[in-house]
């Protein structure tokens, strides 16, 4: 679908408000971070599929109050047949208040059908996988990385991706739209450089704008001209370990670091410490340290992860800024 055709589908008012959703009025430290492609030999070992963010633009997606979804969907491969115990999705939203208002979220997962997902939620094929979650469930977390970029980790435990297959992802948080054209309340799915695959697709599942955008449609169609090749992929990271079990939860409570941000160190504060890993934001391992207090004036300005290990085997993720 061209964006011609696009604008000659909507209003004027709507066509406007979808083209506003993409673009940020500002990220902060990612536009001068530079983001390296992910090596695998070096990455997180419970890492199993990566599409970085590109930090400039996302997709606006929402559920509404009422339950009306207005949805992006990216498709993925796994090598081997694996659980995917967690996915991480990274987004920005324009009002900076995502962790205050958010209602909850839901999340797909669908098989393909000739280069789109096989359903829309509500209709057509069921997703292999869905999970409709309020905002206290366990098996949604929301932690906000800087200021506008909140990052979400969904328990997906019980999914089990076989290798070499094609799988479709849908996420958006539930949020209270003040009117039909509320593009700031709204999260937005940042874009990918790693595309692979078709091209990344949105659905007005339930014809919220009532002008019948209903089908899968391409994201790059609509928008690549003005915005680049970029639109054929959503940032997404899967992971074979789940750090939303009770036990981590609880662990990730008990565990500080700080200060956040730092600019030369960067300490954790639990007497069961055994290991600390510096990922940046692609899942690559920059540092490893068996002391609780780490040197980071070395590395570049941005965000990234820590993960800490435990001496009883557990492991939790903080994220911390690079000032």
């Amino acid at each position: 679908m061209k964006k011609t055709l696009l604008f000659a589908a909507v209003s004027l008012a709507t066509a406007t408000s979808f083209n506003a959703q993409l673009r940020p009025q500002k990220i902060g430290l990612k536009k001068t971070t530079k983001i390296q492609k992910l090596i695998k030999e070096t990455s997180n070992p419970n890492l199993i599929y990566i599409q970085q963010a590109d930090w400039i633009n996302g997709s606006g997606v929402f559920v509404t109050a009422k339950g009306q979804g207005f949805y992006s969907a990216d498709d993925f491969k796994v090598a081997e047949t694996k659980e995917i115990k967690n996915i991480e999705l990274l987004g920005y939203q324009l009002n900076d208040d995502l962790e205050n208002t958010f209602l909850g979220a839901n999340l797909y997962i669908y098989e393909d059908n000739n280069g789109v997902p096989a359903g829309i939620p509500g209709r057509g094929a069921a997703p292999v996988f869905s999970l409709v979650l309020d905002r206290n469930s366990p098996k949604l977390m929301i932690e906000k990385v800087e200021e506008l970029v909140y990052d979400f980790i969904v328990d997906t435990s019980g999914f089990t991706a076989q290798g070499g297959k094609t799988y479709w992802l849908l996420f958006a948080p539930k949020v209270n739209l003040t009117d039909q054209y509320d593009t700031t309340s709204m999260w937005n799915w940042f874009f990918t450089p790693d595309f692979a695959g078709a091209d990344a697709k949105f659905v007005d599942a339930d014809n919220f704008y009532g002008v019948g955008l209903t089908d899968w449609y391409s994201l790059y169609k609509a928008y690549g001209a003005e915005l680049g090749e970029n639109l054929k992929g959503l940032c997404m990271a899967l992971y074979d370990y789940n750090y939303l079990s009770a036990d981590n939860v609880n662990l990730a409570k008990e565990i500080t670091i700080f200060p956040n941000p730092a600019s030369s160190e960067i300490s954790v504060d639990t007497q069961n410490f055994a290991k600390a890993t510096i990922l940046d934001m692609t899942g690559k391992m920059l540092k490893t340290s068996t002391i609780r207090t780490i040197q980071i004036s070395e590395l570049p300005k941005g965000i990234y992860n820590l993960k800490i290990e435990t001496r009883d085997g557990k492991a939790v993720l903080k994220k911390f800024i690079k000032k």
